[in-house]
């Protein structure tokens, strides 16, 4: 596949996730703004649009410094950007570095987990068309 084919992709990848949350959130939500829940010690939510606890949804993601998530699996994929720090995505085949604009997929049901390497926060947005939840592996 060609670079620009690639950029097709991706463009239009987007208009259709911006779609989606356009129809049901704010136009923009200010960094300030959001509404950050605790989900795990180190781990923090902040919602974009939808709702993660039963359907489509996008969400901000926070990790403090040195946090480590263990090797965990998701019912449904998800679609990952990276906007500040550095991370490593884990999975059984060895670890992936993840830095500032990376994108990363998961594929629904593949063990995998993270570790936040950055002395600074580990902030990234993700993306499911479906409902988000946990199991863990270890």
């Amino acid at each position: 596949m060609g670079m620009n084919s690639f950029a097709a992709i991706a463009a239009a990848s987007i208009v259709g996730i911006a779609a989606t949350a356009s129809a049901q959130a704010p136009d923009s939500i200010a960094a300030a703004d959001l509404e950050w829940r605790e989900m795990f010690p180190g781990v923090h939510f902040a919602p974009a649009h939808g709702d993660w606890e039963k359907a489509g949804h996008g969400k901000f993601v926070r990790f403090a410094p040195g946090t480590q998530v263990p090797m965990h699996t998701h019912s449904n994929f998800y679609r990952g950007v990276m906007i500040s720090g550095q991370m490593e995505n884990i999975f059984e085949e060895g670890r992936v570095p993840v830095g500032q604009g990376d994108y990363w997929f998961v594929a629904d049901k593949r063990p995998h987990g993270h570790q936040c390497l950055s002395k600074e926060p580990c902030f990234f947005y993700t993306y499911g068309d479906s409902l988000w939840d946990i199991q863990l592996t270890e």
